[in-house]
């Protein structure tokens, strides 16, 4: 394998820490991301209100529809970015997918599938954070997009 290549492959990957496991993640599809982002923006805040909202004040504004959805484009990222765990702080890994439906899980597959559901809820937030930390290049694309929003008249510049 080149050396690009390999680099390629290294900065599309992380592995964190949480629940007890390292977890070995992959970088998800931007369509994927882009969906998320957009159900995100849904629920923010419009920047003409004063007092920013924190996690459980927009959690208290979604109705149900909104937090299942949500949730699932949640787990629809993790199933797709999570690759591996190890128990052992890396010196082994475990391949294995998780998948949003629970009739697809068959844990004697090769990798193992395994339903969503099981995967510890003290690790969703954390894995999920990661997830958007590697596509977002820890911010930097977050910071980029920012920027080009705040720029006078640029929408009129069409």
């Amino acid at each position: 394998m080149s050396s690009i290549v390999q680099r390629l492959i290294e900065q599309a990957t992380t592995e964190v820490e949480a629940s007890g496991c390292l977890w070995r993640l992959q970088r998800v599809d931007s369509a994927d991301m882009a969906a998320m982002g957009i159900a995100q923006l849904v629920l923010l805040p419009s920047p003409a209100e004063d007092a920013p909202m924190d996690k459980d004040a927009i959690m208290r504004r979604m109705s149900p529809e909104q937090a299942a959805k949500l949730t699932h484009h949640q787990d629809s990222i993790l199933c797709a970015a999570i690759l591996a765990a190890s128990a052992d702080g890396g010196e082994t890994w475990e391949d294995l997918r998780f998948v949003p439906v629970r009739k697809n899980e068959a844990p004697d597959a090769t990798p193992p599938r395994v339903h969503i559901s099981r995967l510890p809820t003290s690790a969703r937030s954390v894995l999920f954070g990661a997830c958007m930390s590697l596509v977002t290049e820890e911010g930097a694309a977050i910071d980029r997009l920012a920027a080009f929003r705040e720029e006078p008249g640029h929408a009129a510049d069409g």
